[in-house]
């Protein structure tokens, strides 16, 4: 194992010297899993997890094209409803709740209708 230790970068370096400050031998395997514990993807990173974080940041329409690239099968229709919801903005949140959609493709309808409205009102101020 010391010839691994000299093929590491930090932070590594400085992981593996805190783990192995004698320099003991470590079984490969016993030291892969504590590699890739320590440095590989967590294991609570995912599709869902990617789909319940997405926000809406810019218009309606890429935020809805953003969640369909994300969108995971075998999700049931009301979850997924709830988490487009959950991801707009909040004005827009406020206005499709309040409207009770009973599809995806309606509360998408209804935070692109509300959009379209806020735009009409500010062209006509």
């Amino acid at each position: 194992m010391p010839i691994i230790a000299m093929h590491l970068d930090p932070p590594t370096s400085h992981w593996y010297e805190s783990l192995n400050p004698d320099g003991a031998y470590f079984i490969w395997n016993e030291f892969k899993f504590a590699l890739f514990t320590q440095f590989g993807p967590s294991t609570f990173e995912g599709p869902m997890i990617k789909l319940t974080l997405l926000q809406q940041i810019t218009t309606v329409m890429a935020f809805k094209d953003k969640f369909e690239a994300t969108k995971i099968n075998g999700i049931p229709p009301e979850l997924l409803k709830s988490i487009f919801i959950a991801g707009l903005k909040p004005t827009n949140q406020r206005s499709v709740i309040t409207q009770r959609p009973l599809t995806l493709d309606e509360a998408f309808n209804l935070a692109k209708l509300y959009k379209e409205q806020w735009l009409e009102e500010i062209k006509t101020n």
